[in-house]
């Protein structure tokens, strides 16, 4: 049996990352979400008070989800109000403060953009900078407005998860999060299973007392059988993770999956003992114990296997270098990820993550 080694199948998973629009960077992840070396940034920094940031938002917005999947170029939100250390690293003096740093070179050597304040003309910028000719897209909000009319509607159905902010209009601390939010409600917005809503606490300051908010904003979770106040951060990271946790959804905060997305581990240990049979009849059980394993969890994990069975039959059919080739034509796919449905590029992902899996059998 050949060895084939997996190595650069990792390298090139952890490179799969194509939402490449940040808008809440902070000084624990900026370094890491944003890198001179691999891609032209973008950044603004603006204040949630700042009228002209306001005024700006829907126009940084429209250009952000244009090139949300060029991996040349990455475009990026600070709160500089709320992190001031990083205005301050660039030098920051007023709001909005636009930097661009083009590929190659460095933070240090950030420059000042001078062009008008619209979506237009900071695309005619960017385009110009990188030498691309993108167009721009709109950008639309997909968070479900919420009114004494449709509250207890939405908010007590059993056929779905509903997370809420209560927002209070012109609150700094508001604006600050409506901006993650409506991310967030982009990021579910294909995922039936999910509403992310918001209320208007100033307008529908009863309905605000009735579910118990004094405070804005204020985030609770429901689902028929109750309700629970969001406690964590309003971070897309933090909100992303805590609605995997209650959805049980494999959704990133880049808009693609998590590493473990599609992936079943109760059936890993099987993987190398499928490899190492030397016989057909010895593949078979291994795989009816898999099937066997997968019978006692979860539906997502008996739909996950599919996947992995598929695998199994190539294998046994054309050979382990099977896993190879599957891995080369799924990166092409992704390769051209922006044209791309959300449900394949999803998809192809997470089989991108079984075949990680079985990457970490020597074959």
């Amino acid at each position: 049996m050949p060895i084939i080694t997996f190595g650069v199948l990792f390298s090139a998973l952890a490179s799969l990352t194509y939402a490449l629009y940040h808008n809440d960077i902070t000084p624990k992840n900026f370094d890491t979400l944003l890198d001179p070396a691999k891609a032209s940034i973008m950044v603004e920094f603006y204040a949630p008070w700042c009228g002209h940031c306001k005024k700006l938002a829907p126009e940084y917005e429209k250009l952000g989800e244009t090139f949300a999947y060029t991996k040349d170029v990455v475009i990026a939100q600070v709160d500089a109000d709320a992190h001031k250390s990083l205005g301050d690293r660039f030098k920051v003096q007023g709001f909005p403060t636009l930097k661009w740093i083009q590929k190659g070179s460095s933070f240090d050597k950030a420059e000042d953009i001078n062009v008008r304040r619209t979506a237009p003309e900071l695309l005619k910028f960017v385009n110009e900078k990188t030498g691309l000719s993108k167009e721009l897209k709109g950008s639309e909000d997909r968070t479900l407005e919420l009114t004494p009319a449709n509250f207890e509607e939405v908010t007590q159905s059993s056929d779905h998860h509903t997370l809420v902010i209560f927002f209070e209009p012109n609150n700094r601390a508001s604006d600050a999060a409506l901006l993650v939010w409506k991310r967030l409600a982009f990021l579910y917005s294909d995922d039936k299973e999910v509403v992310i809503a918001k209320l208007d606490s100033d307008k529908f300051a009863h309905l605000t007392e009735q579910q118990g908010v004094s405070s804005y904003p204020s985030i609770k979770y429901y689902k028929k059988q109750g309700a629970e106040k969001y406690e964590g951060e309003t971070t897309i990271e933090a909100l992303v993770d805590y609605v995997n946790m209650k959805t049980g959804l494999e959704v990133s905060s880049d808009d693609g999956v998590i590493p473990s997305a599609g992936t079943i581990p109760e059936i890993a240990e099987h993987i190398r003992s499928y490899i190492e049979a030397r016989t057909q009849e010895d593949r078979q059980k291994v795989v009816d114990a898999c099937r066997t394993t997968v019978e006692t969890l979860d539906a997502r994990a008996k739909e996950n296997f599919d996947y992995y069975s598929k695998v199994f039959s190539r294998i046994a059919e054309k050979g382990e270098e099977y896993i190879i080739k599957e891995r080369a034509r799924l990166e092409k796919l992704l390769d051209d990820a922006e044209s791309m449905q959300r449900i394949y590029r999803r998809k192809f992902m997470k089989r991108m993550n079984v075949l990680h899996d079985f990457s970490k059998t020597e074959l």
